[in-house]
């Protein structure tokens, strides 16, 4: 969290601010040095833990020193994919991400064939961030800005506004990560093991669909927020949010519809009899994750106006929301009311960011009934027709894909008969995908 979360979300806000002033090298020369640094810190601070886990649960020394050192490759790799990101050079980040996760599996793979060790997976992933650590330096000259920074090129403004901007995330981000998993924890003390199983083959299919499709446009989409506030203002990116949100419901809302009506016949391609009776939360699970991705959107106020401890509030807020909820539901309704919980923190944090957004910083990134009116209605149709396809889906892959590809043939031509202006927004998702 700190290697990767706060410097790397002062890379996406400054780097185009500094490069608009043409100090852009002189920023990336304070970055790295608090780069490294950060690094080599937090594997001290894992030194005690180490040697603890040692001590406690007979680790082999090897694996966890394996793991510190693959921390310290993994963070820097991905701080310099993020100022690719920030560069807006989204080929080069694509292919050169993409081929680390993949390289990093692949090449541990190929070490057991050769050495049968489960050590071989980790030395797998050593080697990888080293060789793909050094190409970056290398092919992009970043070497230049650890060695550029002398004692007295030294900005104390800058450091000073990196931290106020970013040590919030660290706090945030603890709190997400509370809202995602400890829920899982509290059904195992609460419940027992048998409805952490059930729970969480739900949760996983459900949560990853739709976090996946705002991850993935998330990707693009942050980099140029910041980029359009400081090159053309606050009316070009009110704008700009707007689009985007509308092309998050437009693709989310048919997965969300998906999840939440062909639930059973899906849950059963992925687990067995045992967990099929977890098919009932996923619509609440779907739900709240498509809140989630809203409040990407809307949390971007607190970066652009380099509030981020609005952030950090909030979340502490829905993460202590969720824990109490959690207490009290589950102990009564099992993992039933984990997945009610889930769906209404992030309700929660939506319903109170948009209050902050309003009442605080005059920004209103909502749309009319105006403007989304042709996706919702094509949207009803499209769970009609899924409401009708369910009934002779036969529990295999093939019926299920084919009563997909049906269902959003019949949501697209909708859209196209409406002269919506989605479909050129769809096409130029594809293009951009493509490309």
């Amino acid at each position: 969290m700190i290697g990767l979360n706060w410097i790397d979300n002062s890379t996406l806000r400054f780097l185009s601010e500094y490069k608009r002033r043409g100090e852009a090298d002189l920023f990336l020369a304070h970055l790295f040095r608090i780069l490294i640094s950060s690094l080599f810190l937090t594997a001290l601070i894992e030194i005690p833990v180490i040697l603890l886990a040692l001590s406690k649960f007979h680790y082999k020394l090897s694996f966890a020193f394996a793991g510190a050192l693959i921390f310290l490759f993994h963070g820097m790799l991905f701080s310099m994919f993020n100022i690719l990101r920030a560069e807006e050079r989204a080929k080069d980040y694509s292919i050169l991400r993409t081929a680390y996760m993949s390289s990093r599996f692949f090449l541990g793979i190929l070490i057991a064939l050769f050495w049968r060790n489960i050590f071989s997976l980790l030395l797998g992933w050593l080697i990888s961030g080293m060789c793909f650590a050094i190409f970056l330096v290398v092919k992009f000259n970043f070497a230049k800005f650890v060695f550029s920074l002398r004692k007295r090129n030294i900005s104390q403004s800058i450091i000073k506004k990196m931290l106020i901007f970013s040590l919030p995330f660290i706090v945030s981000g603890f709190s997400r990560n509370l809202l995602v998993i400890l829920d899982k924890y509290l059904i195992q003390f609460l419940r027992g093991s048998a409805e952490v199983g059930i729970y969480n083959v739900s949760f996983v299919i459900s949560n990853w669909s739709i976090s996946f499709i705002f991850n993935f446009l998330m990707i693009a989409a942050y980099p140029a927020i910041v980029i359009t506030w400081e090159r053309e203002g606050k009316e070009m990116t009110d704008q700009l949010i707007n689009d985007l949100i509308r092309i998050y419901l437009l693709i989310s809302l048919p997965m969300l519809l998906f999840i939440s009506i062909m639930a059973k016949p899906l849950l059963s391609l992925f687990a067995s009899s045992s967990y099929l009776e977890g098919y009932s939360i996923m619509p609440l699970i779907a739900i709240g994750a498509f809140f989630q991705g809203l409040i990407q959107y809307q949390i971007k106020s607190f970066v652009l106006f380099k509030k981020t401890h609005y952030d950090a509030i909030i979340t502490t807020a829905g993460a202590l929301l969720n824990l109490l909820l959690n207490l009290m539901l589950i102990r009564k309704f099992g993992y039933k009311g984990a997945a009610f919980t889930f769906m209404v923190s992030y309700v929660f944090l939506l319903g109170i960011t948009m209050v902050i957004n309003w009442k605080v910083f005059n920004v209103k990134w909502i749309l009319h009934f105006g403007e989304v009116k042709n996706i919702l209605f094509a949207a009803l149709i499209l769970s009609l027709v899924l409401g009708s396809v369910t009934h002779y889906v036969n529990l295999n892959l093939l019926s299920l894909v084919l009563g997909f590809g049906l269902s959003m043939s019949v949501y697209v031509f909708l859209l196209w008969r409406l002269k919506d202006k989605s479909l050129k927004e769809i096409t130029g998702i594809i293009k951009s995908i493509a490309k």
